[in-house]
């Protein structure tokens, strides 16, 4: 894990996805008590950005990704778009956006 390596040279607390995402979830369910199956998921990134996520095994336990689109993190979407992925958060549930 050569790239790893590098990161943490210069952000030593660097996490992998893998484990940004299980303490995360980990955390929701212990503070605020939501499943992951209560999680609506976006992601608002540039559409050819060659970084795109790749999401970790666990995300994939909650709803989603809604892709949102976007520039700078912003996402694109406009209201409808983020009408239409509002309409897929579960009643009892939350949103996150990465």
């Amino acid at each position: 894990m050569e790239h790893l390596e590098s990161v943490r040279k210069w952000y030593p607390k660097a996490l992998t996805s893998i484990d940004t995402v299980n303490r995360l979830l980990d955390t929701i369910e212990k503070y605020i008590g939501l499943k992951p199956n209560q999680l609506m998921h976006a992601d608002s990134m540039c559409c050819d950005d060659v970084n795109a996520i790749q999401y970790p095994p666990r995300a994939y336990e909650m709803l989603g990704p809604f892709h949102l689109g976007g520039l700078d993190g912003f996402p694109f979407a406009g209201i409808t778009g983020m009408n239409a992925f509002a309409h897929h958060v579960p009643e009892d549930g939350a949103v996150i956006i990465f």
